[in-house]
């Protein structure tokens, strides 16, 4: 009886949600982003205001420099990053095991959201300031702020579906790359050729605008799958905390040391400091996000290079392979050990393996096939699963191999 609750638990966990569920997480994401990320990015306006407002006396702006502005935009952004952390401790869900953190992929993920994360909201934040030295009005300024959240909108629904077709973590590393070449091709060359030729200077930056806003936003979006990708359902809990603790840091430095490097807002080449250093966190975000994609490939081919393009958990899937049992009748799973990296689609496959199992009544294999071919047989599979100890994918992987 036990086992058949435990089978029938399973079952329900894995049953399609409804339609007025996924309806009711959808509209809520869009008002969470609507309330939160919306008002948060209009601070480029306000930024270029109190900026304004900084060079007339009588005022709480008089004499703050654009680093000080910024911190209001800065503070705000870090908090809705650093409350991560905090729920996780209010809940106390457990750290990351330490063979996990000592890994490579997750040091690279984890410079890649400090360097993103200290670049990501500098752009955004300056946008109408330094439309203004290139002759707009601070209408206009505003405007830009709109188009740049427009396209925000538009990045993030766009390479989602993108994502579902070529791979989450690829589409995480041309998104980081589109931004970083983005940011050092159009808005560098902005702030160097706008005050020479303003209205080359002006057709760059509204480019850089319009691409930055695609691809840089989407970011965001396809931060939570690529941790999935990496390290596996079962790991979320313990590896959010960390991940947004170091994104809340990075925002609460990285900005106001770009807002540092502006003297100055006269002229578009008062901003070049800003644009190269932003320019070169991005670079080190995407050389990141490359080095985290290729730990992960060597992991799943064994330890060995074999380039591999549209890394996605679904792939994990295809090498579970069914043949007949001598003597028995019945159906025995075998797949590879390797095989079974920590990722949504090997947590569904080894539970699909279980109710196959508990559904034919099939009689468990005595024994494991060659151990020195990393094969096994689904007694090993049913073992490890009937042990509550193993809670992640990637221990119950670790029993599998010992069984």
């Amino acid at each position: 009886m036990p086992a058949e609750e435990n089978g029938q638990s399973t079952s329900q966990r894995h049953q399609k949600p409804s339609k007025w569920r996924q309806c009711s997480i959808v509209i809520a994401a869009f008002m969470l982003n609507f309330s939160g990320c919306g008002l948060l990015f209009c601070f480029g306006i306000f930024q270029s205001l109190y900026e304004d407002m900084s060079r007339k006396a009588g005022n709480p702006f008089t004499g703050a420099s654009s680093a000080e502005i910024t911190l209001i935009g800065s503070i705000a952004a870090s908090l809705m990053k650093l409350g991560a952390p905090w729920a996780t401790a209010l809940f106390k869900v457990p750290l990351p095991p330490r063979n996990l953190v000592l890994t490579r992929k997750f040091l690279a993920q984890s410079i890649n959201a400090f360097f993103q994360s200290a670049a990501y909201y500098t752009p955004i934040f300056y946008i109408a300031a330094f439309s203004k030295t290139l002759g707009y009005k601070d209408t206009d300024g505003a405007n830009f702020t709109a188009l740049s959240n427009a396209c925000n909108a538009i990045g993030k629904v766009g390479v989602g579906f993108i994502a579902d077709r070529i791979g989450r973590l690829d589409s995480f590393f041309l998104t980081t790359l589109l931004s970083c070449t983005s940011t050092a091709g159009l808005w560098v060359s902005s702030t160097v050729l706008g005050s020479s030729d303003v209205e080359l200077g002006r057709a760059l930056f509204i480019t850089f605008t319009v691409v930055y806003g695609l691809f840089a936003s989407a970011y965001i979006g396809l931060f939570s799958p690529a941790l999935v990708e990496l390290f596996g359902i079962s790991e979320m809990p313990h590896i959010t905390g960390i991940m947004y603790m170091l994104q809340g840091a990075a925002g609460l430095m990285g900005t106001p040391l770009a807002g540092f490097l502006v003297t100055e807002s006269t002229s578009p080449g008062s901003y070049l400091y800003m644009a190269v250093l932003v320019g070169s966190f991005m670079f080190i975000s995407t050389v990141s996000v490359q080095w985290a994609r290729i730990e992960l490939m060597v992991e799943r081919a064994g330890g060995k290079w074999q380039w591999t393009w549209g890394l996605s958990g679904r792939k994990t899937l295809s090498p579970i392979s069914y043949g007949g049992t001598a003597g028995t009748g019945a159906h025995s799973v075998v797949c590879s050990i390797s095989d079974l990296a920590p990722s949504p689609g090997a947590e569904i496959a080894l539970r699909s393996l279980f109710l196959r199992r508990r559904m034919n009544n099939m009689a468990a294999a005595t024994r494991i096939a060659n151990p020195t071919t990393g094969r096994i047989t689904a007694r090993a599979i049913v073992e490890s699963f009937e042990r509550p100890e193993l809670e992640s994918v990637s221990s119950f992987v670790g029993a599998v191999a010992e069984a």
